[in-house]
């Protein structure tokens, strides 16, 4: 799973840039700023969003769930470049540094 704060079209080229096509194709989802539930004068605006693991725990089933496993801190990995953003599971962050598209 990938989960941004960019905006879609963003996050489409992080993903297409930093995994293959057989690594995407096994992704569980990609979520990007709309999957904030941001409020909609919000959206456009530079803030902190806060990657809340268990928004992910909830909402995205585990491929093995019918055998009982689930995701949970012990099985997620919350890689982004900000310490703020991560402060709900500190545990399971690894800490990058910022994005920059070789695209651009």
């Amino acid at each position: 799973m990938v989960w941004s704060s960019a905006r879609p079209h963003n996050v489409t080229d992080m993903v297409t840039g930093s995994f293959s096509k057989k690594h995407r194709e096994q992704l569980v989802a990609i979520w990007s700023r709309e999957n904030f539930g941001l409020k909609p004068e919000h959206y456009n605006m530079k803030i902190v969003t806060y990657k809340n693991l268990e928004m992910v725990w909830e909402k995205i089933a585990h491929p093995e769930a019918d055998d009982g496993k689930r995701w949970d801190q012990t099985n997620t990995v919350l890689i982004d470049d900000s310490v703020e953003k991560a402060c709900a599971q500190p545990h399971n962050h690894l800490l990058i540094d910022v994005w920059d598209n070789p695209n651009r």
